[in-house]
């Protein structure tokens, strides 16, 4: 935690607060502040969110610094790798919807559609918000929304992203096989029936849905904006070095 009152020190100041308004905010007294600041006492992790939200900053701005140009660079690059990743992602959604609609017009096969609605679209949104959403954190200064149990939130949202996918998985590989049984049955001049993969009802549902609907494929967006919001960032790690000094 070294360098910590020193950082609330500085951020305080150039936004112009004095330790009584920053006092005020925190509802604590100025006393607390100043030792804060002289180092005499540490704010805990709960406190440091409390001086971030009031001075209208970044928590981890308070722990480690404002970010250096050296930094930042990082942070672009990082991005930059995200945004090619993701470019790749929309190029293969192109390339492989051409492919789904000649398949659908020439062997009024829908299997590749319905990989794409289902499972490819889907996991397609959630980086594309997640990505968004850090390019305004950078540029823009979006920050996130702080809450208890960030770290729960963030894995309940990881399950529940596995699940969905876990659930229609199946489906969608016992379709493509089927296609590509149908495509060699084709080739061979053999006939060909298959009975197809179904779990339940409340799966097949769940495929047309996302294959029907496609507002609902959108609820994945806001997935996306979710996980970068309670992604755990530095504070945990901060929490295990306190643990560790003490």
């Amino acid at each position: 935690m070294t360098g910590v009152g020193k950082n609330i020190k500085t951020l305080r100041t150039q936004k112009g607060i004095s330790q009584d308004e920053l006092a005020e905010k925190l509802f604590v007294s100025r006393q607390t502040v100043s030792n804060y600041e002289t180092g005499k006492t540490q704010p805990d992790i709960q406190m440091l969110i409390k001086i971030s939200e009031a001075l209208g900053t970044e928590t981890s701005y308070i722990i480690y610094g404002v970010p250096s140009d050296v930094e930042r660079r990082k942070q672009y690059k990082k991005l930059a790798v995200k945004i090619i990743i993701l470019i790749i992602f929309i190029i293969l959604f192109l390339f492989l919807n051409k492919y789904a609609v000649y398949m659908r017009n020439r062997y009024y096969d829908p299997s590749i559609t319905i990989f794409l609605s289902s499972m490819y679209s889907p996991l397609l949104f959630v980086f594309l918000a997640f990505v968004f959403m850090q390019a305004c954190s950078i540029f823009l200064g979006a920050k996130p929304i702080k809450v208890t149990n960030q770290k729960k939130i963030y894995y309940i949202l990881i399950a529940l992203l596995a699940i969905y996918f876990l659930a229609v998985l199946p489906y969608n590989v016992s379709n493509l096989r089927i296609s590509y049984e149908m495509q060699e049955a084709l080739k061979n001049q053999v006939s060909y029936s298959s009975s197809g993969f179904s779990l339940n009802r409340f799966l097949d549902s769940l495929v047309y849905l996302t294959l029907l609907h496609k507002p609902f494929k959108y609820i994945f967006l806001i997935f996306g904006v979710l996980l970068w919001n309670f992604k755990p960032d530095k504070i945990r790690k901060e929490k295990k070095e306190e643990k560790q000094d003490e």
